[in-house]
């Protein structure tokens, strides 16, 4: 997961990333399908890496996406701050225009990895803003999700120097998950 395809194209030339499976470092390894991903203006085309050691090949997302989703994270992230407010998954795919059991799906998955993404991003609010502190929440899954990704927001922007200012906190859960916010099973990694 890069932030953006700039950010991945200088990484891979200077071997900046690294390999999940060994830890090694990747290389460029040409691109992956174009695909037109809702919400995003434009198609995007992802970049691959190669491990130099293992051969492993690895699709580099951008932070605009995440894993097997056909929408934006943008997309994701509002049908969520949504429901956190009290909005069901119905009202949600009208106002979004999108299937009701994909907006459902969303929100199941979000539920099951609340309690990990939550501890994510409490540990990197804490980084990017050591005097950072999460509040008790709402009493809502979804409800203290959204909170949590605020604080996260908000400690990256008082961070300023990262880089991270102009990033949205719904691209910044696609980095520090690595697009698996709605996977199946997301570790508190």
């Amino acid at each position: 997961m890069v932030v953006s395809p700039d950010v991945v194209e200088d990484r891979l030339a200077a071997g900046g990333l690294e390999c999940r499976p060994c830890g090694h470092v990747l290389g460029p390894w040409g691109f992956a399908r174009r695909r037109r991903v809702r919400g995003l203006a434009e198609p995007i085309r992802p970049r691959r890496g190669r491990c130099r050691e293992c051969g492993v090949t690895q699709v580099l997302l951008p932070a605009t996406v995440l894993v097997r989703r056909a929408d934006c994270v943008e997309v994701i992230g509002k049908a969520l701050e949504l429901a956190g407010g009290g909005a069901g998954f119905r009202a949600l795919a009208v106002l979004l225009g999108i299937a009701p059991d994909t907006v459902r799906g969303w929100l199941r998955r979000a539920r099951a990895n609340a309690a990990a993404m939550i501890a994510r991003a409490a540990r990197w609010s804490g980084w990017l803003d050591p005097s950072a502190v999460l509040g008790r929440g709402p009493a809502t899954v979804l409800g203290a999700l959204v909170d949590a990704v605020g604080h996260l927001g908000a400690a990256a922007v008082r961070r300023g120097g990262t880089g991270l200012r102009a990033t949205s906190p719904w691209a910044l859960v696609a980095v520090i998950t690595d697009g698996h916010l709605l996977a199946v099973r997301l570790e508190p990694g």
